[in-house]
């Protein structure tokens, strides 16, 4: 699977689901409630790397069970709910099947399949024809007024500002800056975004692609302003419930 058939798969879900733009920033825990056959719920793992977990139905007479670790941050645990709900409809598991997902891949895990989930729940979040155009804007205005950034956003970086307005991570912000760096520059030379060709970093490698280095411009930038706080835990006017489900019953951890 590219990356260019993962973001129509995506593109295909918010079709089904009647995902507009207006509907950003997600939350994927209605999401998964909205669709009958998934059951979701999130607990206090006590493994602290777990991020998720997901039980994939014996059958139709029961739900698929997707777990979140509630000891995350809001925008963590809506990024991992949406990891779990990719794996569901990409990777088409086994009947039965327990995953269980980490913060980083382990041995036993297969790189690819987690590849997959994690760009595709990027993508779902924070999808490139909103978050491209989000970035060139707010890289702009960082890099030529910072007086008038300062006004705006006080001491957020870009990447805090994007993972606020898609209710994402920091970390989700910055990976998906650097994943779509190639696509950012065709948007920042074209001024559309549509039209541009999405390839993914192996292809790029291939054909000798180097693109701009956004988050280390960014970070030259930053040193100069010393701006260097944690937003996550202040990422939370998205309407998401902090009340953990008592889920433990669903998969033994």
């Amino acid at each position: 699977m590219t990356k260019t058939d993962l973001y129509g798969i995506v593109s295909n879900i918010k079709n089904y689901m009647s995902i507009n733009n207006s509907d950003y920033p997600i939350n994927t825990f209605d999401l998964c409630k909205k669709i009958n056959g998934i059951a979701v719920a999130r607990t206090p793992f006590r493994t602290k790397d777990l991020r998720g977990m997901l039980r994939v139905a014996k059958d139709n007479s029961e739900n698929s069970v997707i777990l979140i670790n509630s000891n995350k941050t809001l925008p963590e645990q809506n990024y991992h709910c949406a990891h779990e709900f990719m794996h569901l409809f990409t990777d088409t598991p086994k009947a039965g099947t327990i995953l269980k997902c980490y913060d980083k891949v382990k041995p036993n895990q297969d790189a690819y399949t987690e590849w997959v989930a994690n760009e595709g729940a990027a993508e779902l979040l924070a999808p490139y024809k909103l978050f491209i155009p989000s970035f060139s804007g707010l890289y702009d205005l960082y890099m030529r007024d910072y007086n008038t950034w300062r006004m705006l956003y006080g001491t957020g970086t870009v990447a805090q500002v994007l993972a606020r307005k898609f209710g994402i991570s920091e970390m989700v912000a910055i990976h998906r800056i650097e994943n779509l760096s190639y696509e950012i520059d065709q948007y920042r030379s074209l001024d559309t975004i549509e039209g541009i060709v999405i390839r993914s970093k192996q292809s790029q490698n291939k054909m000798n692609i180097v693109p701009t280095n956004y988050l280390k411009v960014l970070k030259l930038e930053e040193a100069k302003h010393n701006f260097a706080i944690p937003w996550d835990g202040v990422i939370g006017a998205m309407g998401f419930s902090s009340a953990d489900d008592n889920a433990e019953s669903y998969i033994a951890m």
